[in-house]
């Protein structure tokens, strides 16, 4: 009988989904117990350090329940391997997070809560408002797409561009990232939930925010490497962006002698956009039942869910 391993924190329910999805097809090792099983397992369901993969000799099939999978590569897999991921049970959360922090910084709720914190009633100031204005997302799968379908309840334009030009859903006009130079200009809003690459690192240069319209603002929960940190601070000194929210920082944690963090029209928080284990119950559910349904398909011999290029 094959070993399942499973490496993340689960509840009762998730057991259950499990073993359900299972039906006693398979044997189903949980790390949480205290067992470690990689050296023995046919499959991983969880997080394995690339450095550890090496370990588990007998692995056919390795499902990692984060999206993001560049820590990864060819050479870290042994031979043979199918490689899944956990796309599908981020995107709202994320795209939830992101709206809350583009709403934040055009209704300038950082400026009145240093206000609150000083106990100043000062209403002399200017808001903004999402009608009429063009976003533009970077990135249109699962979290780009959750949200522009948001975005679309604020009667805006919304643009979507990524690696290649292909329609998205929710999206009133899609790019290939090689047009970003000539859409950054038209952006009121850029939100960025770009993967990590080597095409994607260092996207957002000096010379490229120069592009932004403005007064625009700048949302990153993708990876921190796609804007280049130095840059991006020079740019907000310059006053030339109206905010930038960053949930995602190049270097990460963020220094605690960097400037962003003393800047009122910059948002930031710990890569917790989508936070996974303790977090949200309702997100941990959703990786569970992704890593459920592909167990049953790699137990019925059926095509997996998001299987992932290596």
């Amino acid at each position: 009988m094959k070993t399942v391993f499973v490496t993340t924190p689960v509840e009762t329910r998730h057991r259950q989904l499990l073993e359900y999805a299972a039906a006693g097809r398979c044997r189903l090792v949980y790390a949480q117990d205290g067992r470690d099983a990689l050296a023995e397992a046919e499959v991983v369901l969880g997080v394995v350090p690339p450095e550890d993969l090496a370990r588990a000799e007998k692995l056919q099939w390795y499902h990692l329940v984060w999206a993001g999978t560049d820590r990864y590569r060819k050479q870290d897999f042994p031979q043979g391997v199918t490689f899944t991921n956990g796309s599908g049970a981020y995107g709202a959360m994320i795209a939830e997070h992101m709206l809350a922090c583009i709403l934040s910084l055009l209704r300038q709720l950082p400026h009145y809560a240093a206000l609150q914190r000083q106990h100043s009633w000062n209403p002399a100031w200017r808001e903004g408002t999402l009608e009429g204005k063009t976003v533009l997302v970077l990135g249109t799968g699962d979290i780009g797409s959750s949200l522009a379908k948001r975005l679309r309840a604020f009667d805006c334009r919304i643009l979507g561009a990524r690696r290649r030009r292909e329609p998205a859903p929710y999206f009133d006009e899609t790019y290939a990232l090689a047009d970003l130079d000539s859409l950054l200009p038209q952006a009121d809003v850029v939100a960025c939930a770009l993967p990590g690459s080597p095409e994607t690192a260092g996207l957002l240069n000096r010379d490229r925010l120069l592009l932004m319209k403005p007064g625009a603002l700048l949302v990153n929960c993708g990876r921190g490497s796609l804007i280049v940190t130095r840059d991006l601070i020079e740019i907000l000194r310059q006053g030339r962006l109206g905010g930038c929210t960053l949930d995602v920082t190049d270097p990460e944690p963020l220094p605690q002698d960097s400037p962003l963090w003393d800047m009122e029209n910059v948002i930031l928080t710990p890569h917790v956009s989508g936070g996974s284990f303790g977090h949200l119950p309702e997100t941990e559910d959703k990786i569970y039942q992704i890593a459920a349904d592909n167990l049953s398909r790699w137990l019925d011999g059926r095509p997996l869910r998001n299987v992932v290029g290596i």
